[in-house]
């Protein structure tokens, strides 16, 4: 939609609004004027259609005539034959009248079959009526069941037609009244006339005649009461109804009244009436045609409001569609100028941006006006002289930043060199520390090493030297034990040497024993020898623990000596030891020392490349600075100033 609408020129689109507009208000209007034009068919529709309607109430009137005149031709009033064939007559006309309005309306075909057979069988019980071929109880039934047949016609013409459904509070009333609390009305007070021309005819009334007569009365006073409401109704919403109508029903409700009281008066408060027959007939049949009357003034009344409401319905309609036409022609009037202006302004506004556009700033663009469009024109021209001062500026500070950037890119290129030499130097000196570094890391680490081998060397001297102590102990002991164990030998060897003598008595002895004695002197030969053998071993154990015994002296004073030799040691290893410890600590500090200061000449040299790097960047960027500066004075140099303004060249 965006592309679409982007796609349309200005005059387009306008139409293209205008007509959103015309269909936006055509909607509206249509249904105002359907709503007219319905209010006048309606209004013109009911008031062709009370043209029938009132000729059946003529021809309900006539028919309830003939039914009281023929109730009281057979009830013995002779003088009514000329009066039933006056109203047949009547009748007819009224009749005819009704099937010509029904036609020209243009009502259904079943109606009109009906309204002639009604007719038909109203000939043919006039016509036995005339003969004295019926009672006049049954005349009387059948009468009112062909009125009752014509009115339920009457209520079909009226709905089929439209008309109870109006609802305009000053017809309504009066469409309801006059089609349906009249004709109720005028039955039961042709009822009542038809029923008190037979009893007067007669002369006397039964009980029965009496409550019937009643009744009707009773109800024709609600029937007058609602009538009477509805025209005062229809009366406080119109003052047309109020004028029209004040008078006849005055005259209709006080006729009715009146006939009421007759009714009671005469009928129904006497067993024996001796009112005159002729005198009551006239005073009900007055009545009636005062009702009549003023349903024909009524209908003539309502008539006039449903013209007058087509016509008002027309004039709104014709007035709406020619107020509409008017504002259309000027509406349209009104766009073709506005948008002729708009568009002679937006060509200016586009010529001056072309101009622009094109480097031209010598186009003095002025509005002519203080509308939008024009403050568009207006800020444009602002535009045009900003730019202008903006174009100036531009220029002569295009010139300035050309010198700057020369200027600059001369500086950064001496900058860069010395850069890039002393970039060059502090790396053959990161280097050089590099090398120092290892070196005195190896030493320190062979320092290290050293401090080590002289605490172990220091642990294996001390170890050395508790294990000569334990020897020299170890043979102080060995020595003791050879001396305890000579003085045993000495201990052997007098036990041996005693028990030598022992065996030598005991061999004196067995000698003088003789033969008893030889066993034992066998005995202490054998002791005597093991004593020998004894003394022989103790003597030669004596003397190897004697030489075992000078060994172990040497031995106890070589490692006497010996001991001594390796303290002596252990105490030159340790001052070993602690020296070592010194140059390593020495060395660890100087190692780190030295780390610390190929760390910082590491970070001078990366921070010196990195300077080297900004400056050449420093160098290209002021290069392409300049050359940007003597493009936009290029660029800029292709606008015209109004004035003589030149820009220098760089």
């Amino acid at each position: 939609m965006k592309k679409f609408l982007g796609s349309l020129k200005l005059r387009h689109k306008y139409a293209l609004i205008g007509m959103l507009g015309l269909a936006v208000t055509l909607i509206p209007t249509a249904l105002v004027t359907m709503d007219r034009i319905s209010t006048a068919r309606q209004a013109s529709v009911a008031a062709e259609s009370l043209v029938p309607a009132t000729r059946m109430l003529e021809f309900i009137r006539f028919s309830q005539q003939v039914r009281g005149l023929s109730s009281a031709y057979l009830n013995g009033d002779a003088d009514a034959a000329a009066q039933i064939t006056s109203s047949r007559e009547s009748l007819r006309v009224a009749h005819s009248q009704a099937v010509d309005a029904m036609l020209r309306l243009g009502t259904a075909q079943e109606a009109h079959a009906t309204l002639q057979r009604l007719l038909r069988e109203l000939d043919d019980l006039a016509s036995r009526v005339q003969s004295r071929g019926v009672s006049a109880g049954a005349s009387f039934q059948a009468y009112s069941g062909l009125i009752e047949q014509q009115m339920s016609l009457l209520n079909g013409m009226v709905s089929d037609t439209g008309l109870d459904l109006d609802s305009h509070p000053e017809s309504y009333p009066l469409i309801k009244g006059l089609f349906g609390e009249l004709p109720a009305l005028s039955e039961l007070l042709g009822q009542a006339r038809g029923m008190g021309a037979g009893i007067l005819a007669r002369g006397s009334s039964t009980e029965s005649d009496r409550v019937a007569l009643a009744a009707l009365v009773a109800r024709a006073e609600d029937r007058l009461g609602g009538w009477s409401d509805a025209i005062h109704t229809a009366t406080a919403h119109s003052p047309t109804v109020a004028s029209a109508l004040a008078k006849p029903l005055g005259q209709a409700a006080g006729g009715t009244r009146d006939a009421i009281s007759l009714v009671r008066s005469a009928l129904v408060e006497t067993e024996y009436p001796t009112h005159a027959r002729a005198d009551y007939w006239r005073a009900m049949t007055q009545a009636l045609d005062a009702q009549f009357a003023l349903a024909s003034t009524t209908a003539d009344t309502l008539q006039t409001l449903l013209e007058n409401r087509a016509s008002a319905a027309r004039v709104q309609l014709w007035t709406l569609l020619t107020g509409l036409a008017l504002l259309s022609a000027v509406a349209l009037w009104l766009s073709v100028l506005i948008t002729r202006n708009i568009l002679a302004s937006l060509q200016a506004s586009l010529h001056a941006a072309r101009t622009v556009a094109a480097g031209d700033l010598t186009t003095t663009v002025r509005p002519n006006g203080s509308d939008e469009v024009q403050q568009l024109v207006g800020a444009l021209g602002e535009m045009n002289d900003s730019l202008i001062g903006i174009v100036r500026q531009v220029r002569d500070a295009t010139n300035n930043i050309a010198t700057a950037s020369d200027q600059i890119a001369a500086g950064n290129r001496d900058l860069s060199g010395r850069t890039v030499a002393q970039a060059a130097s502090l790396e053959e000196t990161a280097a050089s520390m590099e090398q120092l570094t290892g070196t005195v890391a190896l030493n320190s680490e062979n320092a290290r090493l050293a401090n080590d081998l002289a605490r172990s060397a220091t642990d294996v001297a001390r170890r050395g030297a508790t294990v000569v102590h334990q020897f020299v102990d170890t043979m102080s002991a060995i020595r003791q034990t050879s001396s305890r164990i000579a003085e045993i030998m000495g201990i052997i060897d007098g036990i041996a040497f005693q028990t030598n003598i022992l065996a030598l008595n005991a061999a004196v002895e067995a000698a003088r024993a003789g033969e008893a004695g030889k066993g034992f002197a066998v005995v202490a030969a054998e002791v005597g020898s093991l004593a020998q053998r004894c003394a022989s071993s103790a003597q030669e154990i004596r003397g190897l623990i004697a030489k075992s015994s000078d060994e172990v002296d040497s031995g106890h004073q070589l490692a006497t000596s010996a001991g001594e030799s390796v303290q002596e040691i252990l105490e030159s290893i340790d001052q070993v030891r602690h020296v070592m410890n010194e140059i390593a600590v020495a060395s660890a500090e100087q190692s780190s020392g030295i780390t610390q200061i190929n760390i910082a000449v590491g970070q001078m040299d990366q921070v010196t490349q990195q300077n080297a790097a900004l400056v050449q960047e420093a160098e290209a960027a002021a290069g392409s600075l300049r050359d940007q500066a003597r493009s936009l004075v290029q660029a800029v140099s292709v606008f015209q100033l109004p004035t003589g303004t030149s820009a220098r060249t760089v």
